[in-house]
């Protein structure tokens, strides 16, 4: 997903519904970051934090996750 952003580092840690997952952060332009999980999160309404190395975690950010049946249903 891509998201706008600012200050975060690539090597951030990320949260969902508070727990630590694997991924990915690349810039994606000015203000912009794309953010790769390297597992999708369960379907539904979910909350992502980062975190920079030694620092604070971010805001909470919600996203909803669905499998392309869900969509297709819609």
């Amino acid at each position: 997903m891509v998201i706008s952003a600012l200050y975060v580092h690539a090597d951030a840690a990320l949260f969902i519904d508070g727990r630590k997952v694997s991924g990915t952060i690349v810039e994606a332009g000015k203000d912009l970051i794309e953010i790769r999980f390297d597992t999708l999160p369960a379907d539904g309404m979910r909350m992502l934090q980062v975190q920079n190395p030694n620092s604070y975690l971010s805001n909470e950010f919600i996203f909803y996750v669905e499998t392309p049946d869900e969509a297709i249903a819609r």
